[in-house]
Protein backbone atom coordinates (compact mmCIF):
# COMPACT_ATOMS: atom_id res chain seq x y z
CA UNK A 1 0.00 0.00 0.00
CA UNK A 2 1.39 3.61 -0.95
CA UNK A 3 2.62 5.46 1.91
CA UNK A 4 0.40 8.35 1.39
CA UNK A 5 -3.07 6.45 0.53
CA UNK A 6 -6.15 6.72 2.55
CA UNK A 7 -7.32 3.87 0.48
CA UNK A 8 -5.73 1.50 -1.64
CA UNK A 9 -8.75 -1.06 -3.88
CA UNK A 10 -6.29 -4.40 -4.85
CA UNK A 11 -7.64 -6.43 -7.36
CA UNK A 12 -10.96 -6.61 -6.29
CA UNK A 13 -14.15 -8.17 -8.31
CA UNK A 14 -17.40 -8.79 -6.84
CA UNK A 15 -19.76 -11.35 -7.95
CA UNK A 16 -23.22 -12.62 -7.32
CA UNK A 17 -25.34 -15.33 -8.07
CA UNK A 18 -27.70 -16.09 -10.48
CA UNK A 19 -30.25 -18.95 -12.07
CA UNK A 20 -27.49 -18.56 -15.37
CA UNK A 21 -24.30 -18.95 -13.28
CA UNK A 22 -22.08 -16.54 -11.68
CA UNK A 23 -22.11 -12.74 -12.70
CA UNK A 24 -18.93 -11.00 -11.93
CA UNK A 25 -20.44 -7.20 -12.07
CA UNK A 26 -16.73 -6.20 -11.13
CA UNK A 27 -13.41 -7.43 -12.40
CA UNK A 28 -9.98 -6.81 -11.06
CA UNK A 29 -10.45 -3.27 -10.20
CA UNK A 30 -7.29 -1.58 -8.79
CA UNK A 31 -6.85 2.22 -7.32
CA UNK A 32 -6.04 4.16 -4.36
CA UNK A 33 -7.17 7.87 -3.24
CA UNK A 34 -5.04 9.76 -1.28
CA UNK A 35 -5.97 12.22 1.72
CA UNK A 36 -7.90 14.81 0.46
CA UNK A 37 -8.04 13.96 -2.88
CA UNK A 38 -11.66 14.26 -4.94
CA UNK A 39 -11.54 11.26 -7.68
CA UNK A 40 -14.48 10.49 -9.33
CA UNK A 41 -15.97 6.68 -11.07
CA UNK A 42 -17.54 7.52 -14.53
CA UNK A 43 -19.26 5.62 -16.85
CA UNK A 44 -22.58 4.57 -18.03
CA UNK A 45 -25.40 2.99 -15.95
CA UNK A 46 -24.19 -1.07 -15.68
CA UNK A 47 -20.23 -0.28 -15.54
CA UNK A 48 -20.01 -1.17 -12.18
CA UNK A 49 -19.29 2.08 -10.31
CA UNK A 50 -22.08 1.96 -7.71
CA UNK A 51 -21.47 -2.06 -7.50
CA UNK A 52 -17.64 -1.05 -6.57
CA UNK A 53 -18.46 1.68 -4.24
CA UNK A 54 -20.94 -0.30 -2.33
CA UNK A 55 -18.44 -3.19 -2.21
CA UNK A 56 -16.22 -0.62 -0.37
CA UNK A 57 -18.58 0.01 2.59
CA UNK A 58 -19.41 -4.21 2.66
CA UNK A 59 -23.01 -2.97 1.63
CA UNK A 60 -23.38 -6.29 -0.22
CA UNK A 61 -24.13 -9.27 1.85
CA UNK A 62 -25.67 -11.04 -1.39
CA UNK A 63 -22.47 -11.03 -3.40
CA UNK A 64 -18.73 -12.53 -2.71
CA UNK A 65 -16.18 -9.38 -2.52
CA UNK A 66 -12.81 -10.53 -3.09
CA UNK A 67 -9.64 -8.67 -3.26
CA UNK A 68 -8.23 -6.27 -0.72
CA UNK A 69 -9.88 -3.07 0.13
CA UNK A 70 -7.16 -1.29 2.55
CA UNK A 71 -8.02 2.17 4.52
CA UNK A 72 -5.60 3.91 6.84
CA UNK A 73 -7.66 4.52 9.65
CA UNK A 74 -7.84 7.67 11.59
CA UNK A 75 -5.75 5.96 14.16
CA UNK A 76 -3.12 5.69 11.75
CA UNK A 77 -4.16 2.13 11.75
CA UNK A 78 -4.58 -0.05 8.42
CA UNK A 79 -7.61 -2.43 7.88
CA UNK A 80 -8.93 -4.58 4.88
CA UNK A 81 -11.97 -3.55 4.37
CA UNK A 82 -13.09 -7.20 2.99
CA UNK A 83 -12.04 -9.47 5.77
CA UNK A 84 -13.04 -7.51 8.80
CA UNK A 85 -16.15 -8.65 10.86
CA UNK A 86 -19.52 -7.29 11.00
CA UNK A 87 -19.52 -5.73 13.99
CA UNK A 88 -16.14 -3.96 12.94
CA UNK A 89 -17.20 -2.86 9.95
CA UNK A 90 -20.01 -1.38 11.61
CA UNK A 91 -17.26 1.03 13.23
CA UNK A 92 -15.77 2.00 10.13
CA UNK A 93 -19.68 3.00 8.44
CA UNK A 94 -20.09 6.55 9.21
CA UNK A 95 -16.83 7.35 11.48
CA UNK A 96 -14.23 6.35 8.85
CA UNK A 97 -16.30 6.08 5.99
CA UNK A 98 -19.35 7.50 4.75
CA UNK A 99 -21.89 6.93 1.61
CA UNK A 100 -24.30 9.28 -0.01
CA UNK A 101 -26.61 6.80 -1.36
CA UNK A 102 -27.87 7.86 -4.90
CA UNK A 103 -31.95 7.95 -4.15
CA UNK A 104 -32.57 9.93 -0.64
CA UNK A 105 -36.04 8.98 -1.14
CA UNK A 106 -35.34 5.30 -0.61
CA UNK A 107 -32.54 6.34 1.98
CA UNK A 108 -34.60 7.98 4.77
CA UNK A 109 -37.31 6.36 6.37
CA UNK A 110 -40.53 7.80 5.57
CA UNK A 111 -42.08 7.00 9.22
CA UNK A 112 -39.05 9.20 11.49
CA UNK A 113 -38.88 12.72 10.95
CA UNK A 114 -35.36 14.00 9.73
CA UNK A 115 -34.36 14.86 12.87
CA UNK A 116 -35.02 11.53 14.49
CA UNK A 117 -33.12 9.83 11.81
CA UNK A 118 -30.22 12.40 12.06
CA UNK A 119 -29.85 12.21 15.73
CA UNK A 120 -29.58 8.25 15.83
CA UNK A 121 -26.99 8.29 12.97
CA UNK A 122 -25.14 11.13 15.57
CA UNK A 123 -25.70 9.33 19.01
CA UNK A 124 -24.85 5.82 17.11
CA UNK A 125 -21.40 7.01 15.53
CA UNK A 126 -19.88 9.85 17.69
CA UNK A 127 -21.61 8.55 21.08
CA UNK A 128 -23.42 11.51 21.85
CA UNK A 129 -26.28 12.55 24.06
CA UNK A 130 -29.67 13.46 22.70
CA UNK A 131 -28.65 17.12 23.48
CA UNK A 132 -25.80 16.90 21.56
CA UNK A 133 -26.69 15.10 19.00
CA UNK A 134 -29.77 17.92 18.37
CA UNK A 135 -27.09 20.40 17.71
CA UNK A 136 -24.90 18.50 15.86
CA UNK A 137 -27.66 17.86 13.40
CA UNK A 138 -28.65 21.26 12.99
CA UNK A 139 -25.17 22.21 12.71
CA UNK A 140 -24.61 19.70 9.34
CA UNK A 141 -27.48 20.73 8.20
CA UNK A 142 -26.86 24.79 8.42
CA UNK A 143 -23.25 23.74 6.57
CA UNK A 144 -24.67 22.08 3.71
CA UNK A 145 -26.99 25.47 3.08
CA UNK A 146 -30.49 23.87 4.64
CA UNK A 147 -32.95 26.80 5.16
CA UNK A 148 -34.24 26.65 8.35
CA UNK A 149 -33.04 24.14 10.15
CA UNK A 150 -34.87 23.53 13.22
CA UNK A 151 -37.93 23.06 10.73
CA UNK A 152 -36.38 20.38 8.96
CA UNK A 153 -35.26 18.15 11.68
CA UNK A 154 -39.47 18.16 12.33
CA UNK A 155 -39.72 17.50 8.69
CA UNK A 156 -40.61 13.88 7.15
CA UNK A 157 -39.07 13.57 4.29
CA UNK A 158 -41.75 13.68 1.97
CA UNK A 159 -42.23 17.21 2.52
CA UNK A 160 -39.18 18.05 1.23
CA UNK A 161 -37.87 18.80 -2.21
CA UNK A 162 -35.13 16.37 -3.91
CA UNK A 163 -32.42 18.49 -3.35
CA UNK A 164 -33.71 19.02 0.29
CA UNK A 165 -33.25 15.23 1.14
CA UNK A 166 -29.71 15.22 -0.56
CA UNK A 167 -28.55 18.08 1.84
CA UNK A 168 -29.92 16.00 4.28
CA UNK A 169 -28.17 12.83 3.19
CA UNK A 170 -25.26 14.87 2.65
CA UNK A 171 -25.25 16.33 6.65
CA UNK A 172 -26.07 12.75 7.59
CA UNK A 173 -22.86 11.32 6.50
CA UNK A 174 -20.36 14.16 7.24
CA UNK A 175 -21.83 14.26 10.64
CA UNK A 176 -19.17 12.26 12.04
CA UNK A 177 -16.50 13.85 10.21
CA UNK A 178 -15.18 10.81 7.76
CA UNK A 179 -11.88 10.65 6.12
CA UNK A 180 -13.42 9.26 2.92
CA UNK A 181 -16.88 10.23 2.01
CA UNK A 182 -18.64 7.84 -1.40
CA UNK A 183 -21.02 10.20 -3.12
CA UNK A 184 -23.05 7.73 -5.18
CA UNK A 185 -24.72 9.50 -8.17
CA UNK A 186 -25.70 12.73 -5.42
CA UNK A 187 -27.52 14.28 -8.31
CA UNK A 188 -29.66 12.39 -9.68
CA UNK A 189 -32.60 13.39 -10.50
CA UNK A 190 -31.77 16.98 -9.70
CA UNK A 191 -32.15 20.21 -11.67
CA UNK A 192 -29.17 21.92 -13.08
CA UNK A 193 -29.29 24.39 -10.71
CA UNK A 194 -29.27 22.05 -7.84
CA UNK A 195 -26.88 20.05 -9.12
CA UNK A 196 -24.43 23.15 -8.88
CA UNK A 197 -25.17 23.92 -5.61
CA UNK A 198 -24.66 20.25 -4.13
CA UNK A 199 -21.44 19.87 -5.86
CA UNK A 200 -20.63 23.64 -4.48
CA UNK A 201 -21.66 22.17 -1.00
CA UNK A 202 -19.04 19.06 -1.29
CA UNK A 203 -16.46 21.19 -2.69
CA UNK A 204 -16.74 23.77 -0.15
CA UNK A 205 -16.86 21.18 2.82
CA UNK A 206 -14.26 18.94 1.22
CA UNK A 207 -11.68 22.31 1.99
CA UNK A 208 -12.93 22.85 5.28
CA UNK A 209 -12.46 19.36 6.53
CA UNK A 210 -9.86 17.40 4.53
CA UNK A 211 -11.57 14.58 3.46
CA UNK A 212 -11.35 12.54 0.49
CA UNK A 213 -14.52 12.16 -1.94
CA UNK A 214 -15.05 9.04 -4.28
CA UNK A 215 -17.75 10.51 -6.49
CA UNK A 216 -19.44 8.48 -9.06
CA UNK A 217 -20.98 9.83 -11.59
CA UNK A 218 -21.95 9.19 -14.97
CA UNK A 219 -21.83 12.90 -15.82
CA UNK A 220 -18.95 13.92 -17.03
CA UNK A 221 -19.72 17.78 -16.78
CA UNK A 222 -19.70 17.43 -13.04
CA UNK A 223 -16.91 15.26 -13.41
CA UNK A 224 -14.68 18.38 -14.70
CA UNK A 225 -15.81 20.64 -11.84
CA UNK A 226 -15.05 18.63 -9.14
CA UNK A 227 -12.65 16.02 -9.44
CA UNK A 228 -8.87 16.27 -9.51
CA UNK A 229 -8.42 12.20 -11.09
CA UNK A 230 -10.82 11.09 -13.12
CA UNK A 231 -11.49 7.05 -13.32
CA UNK A 232 -13.33 5.17 -16.16
CA UNK A 233 -15.09 2.16 -16.23
CA UNK A 234 -16.65 -0.25 -18.86
CA UNK A 235 -18.21 -3.09 -18.13
CA UNK A 236 -16.59 -4.01 -14.65
CA UNK A 237 -13.44 -3.44 -15.85
CA UNK A 238 -11.36 0.20 -15.20
CA UNK A 239 -10.37 1.03 -19.22
CA UNK A 240 -8.45 4.51 -18.54
CA UNK A 241 -7.57 6.71 -15.14
CA UNK A 242 -5.27 9.76 -14.75
CA UNK A 243 -5.91 13.64 -13.89
CA UNK A 244 -9.12 15.44 -15.42
CA UNK A 245 -7.53 17.21 -17.42
CA UNK A 246 -5.59 14.72 -19.05
CA UNK A 247 -8.73 12.77 -19.72
CA UNK A 248 -10.53 15.44 -20.77
CA UNK A 249 -7.68 16.89 -23.14
CA UNK A 250 -6.20 14.05 -24.74
CA UNK A 251 -8.16 10.75 -23.55
CA UNK A 252 -6.28 6.99 -25.16
CA UNK A 253 -9.72 4.91 -24.61
CA UNK A 254 -11.75 5.07 -27.39
CA UNK A 255 -14.54 4.48 -24.80
CA UNK A 256 -13.58 8.06 -22.94
CA UNK A 257 -13.57 9.72 -26.11
CA UNK A 258 -17.04 8.19 -26.94
CA UNK A 259 -18.31 9.79 -23.57
CA UNK A 260 -16.32 13.14 -24.26
CA UNK A 261 -18.22 13.21 -27.90
CA UNK A 262 -21.64 12.56 -26.20
CA UNK A 263 -21.70 15.67 -24.41
CA UNK A 264 -23.82 18.94 -25.79
CA UNK A 265 -21.29 21.44 -25.92
CA UNK A 266 -22.31 25.66 -26.20
CA UNK A 267 -20.23 27.62 -28.33
CA UNK A 268 -19.23 25.07 -30.63
CA UNK A 269 -19.33 26.12 -34.40
CA UNK A 270 -22.59 25.22 -36.01
CA UNK A 271 -23.97 23.84 -32.86
CA UNK A 272 -27.41 24.54 -34.24
CA UNK A 273 -28.18 20.75 -36.03
CA UNK A 274 -25.06 19.34 -35.17
CA UNK A 275 -25.94 16.02 -33.77
CA UNK A 276 -24.38 14.61 -31.02
CA UNK A 277 -22.08 11.91 -31.51
CA UNK A 278 -23.58 8.59 -29.26
CA UNK A 279 -21.97 5.47 -28.64
CA UNK A 280 -23.13 2.59 -30.87
CA UNK A 281 -24.97 -0.32 -29.27
CA UNK A 282 -25.18 -0.99 -25.58
CA UNK A 283 -23.41 -2.53 -22.35
CA UNK A 284 -23.01 -6.12 -23.31
CA UNK A 285 -24.62 -8.41 -20.09
CA UNK A 286 -22.09 -9.82 -17.70
CA UNK A 287 -23.39 -13.16 -18.85
CA UNK A 288 -21.88 -13.21 -22.26
CA UNK A 289 -18.87 -10.76 -22.63
CA UNK A 290 -17.44 -9.93 -25.87
CA UNK A 291 -13.77 -11.92 -26.16
CA UNK A 292 -10.89 -9.85 -25.92
CA UNK A 293 -11.41 -5.93 -25.37
CA UNK A 294 -15.23 -5.86 -23.91
CA UNK A 295 -15.75 -2.39 -25.66
CA UNK A 296 -14.67 -3.39 -29.24
CA UNK A 297 -18.40 -4.49 -30.91
CA UNK A 298 -18.97 -0.82 -30.47
CA UNK A 299 -15.86 0.68 -31.13
CA UNK A 300 -14.65 2.45 -34.02
CA UNK A 301 -11.10 1.74 -34.22
CA UNK A 302 -11.76 -2.27 -34.01
CA UNK A 303 -9.40 -4.14 -35.88
CA UNK A 304 -10.01 -8.27 -36.04
CA UNK A 305 -7.81 -10.38 -34.72
CA UNK A 306 -5.98 -7.85 -32.29
CA UNK A 307 -8.88 -6.50 -30.73
CA UNK A 308 -11.05 -9.46 -30.34
CA UNK A 309 -8.05 -12.31 -29.18
CA UNK A 310 -6.58 -10.95 -25.62
CA UNK A 311 -8.06 -9.40 -23.08
CA UNK A 312 -5.79 -5.65 -22.96
CA UNK A 313 -3.59 -4.88 -19.94
CA UNK A 314 -4.15 -1.45 -18.11
CA UNK A 315 -0.81 -0.25 -19.07
CA UNK A 316 0.61 3.23 -18.79
CA UNK A 317 1.05 5.55 -21.06
CA UNK A 318 2.88 7.73 -19.08
CA UNK A 319 3.59 8.79 -15.47
CA UNK A 320 -0.04 9.20 -14.42
CA UNK A 321 -1.91 8.14 -17.33
CA UNK A 322 -3.50 4.37 -17.93
CA UNK A 323 -5.48 2.98 -20.38
CA UNK A 324 -6.43 -0.64 -21.38
CA UNK A 325 -6.62 -0.62 -25.04
CA UNK A 326 -4.48 -3.03 -27.52
CA UNK A 327 -4.19 0.09 -30.01
CA UNK A 328 -3.95 3.12 -27.87
CA UNK A 329 -0.25 3.63 -29.05
CA UNK A 330 -2.01 3.78 -33.15
CA UNK A 331 -5.03 6.00 -31.79
CA UNK A 332 -2.29 8.28 -30.16
CA UNK A 333 -0.48 9.15 -33.25
CA UNK A 334 -3.57 9.57 -35.50
CA UNK A 335 -4.50 11.85 -33.09
CA UNK A 336 -1.62 13.93 -33.16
Amino acid sequence: MARNSLLEVENVSVSFKSAQGPIRAVRDVSFRINPGEIVALVGESGSGKSTTGLATMQLIPSATVSGRICLTRKDGTKADLVSLSESDIRRVRGNEVAMIFQEPMSSLDPVFTIGTQMCEAARVHQRLSYRQAYAASIKALEAVGMPDPEKCMETYQHKLSGGMRQRVMIAMALSSKPSLLIADEPTTALDVTIQAQIVEYLKRIQKQTGMAILFITHNLGLVAEIADRAIVMYAGEIVESGSVSELFTRPRMPYTSGLLKSLPRLGRKKTLGTPIEPIPGSLPSPLALPSGCKFHPRCGHFVAGVCDTAVPELESSDQAHQVRCARWRDIARTAQ
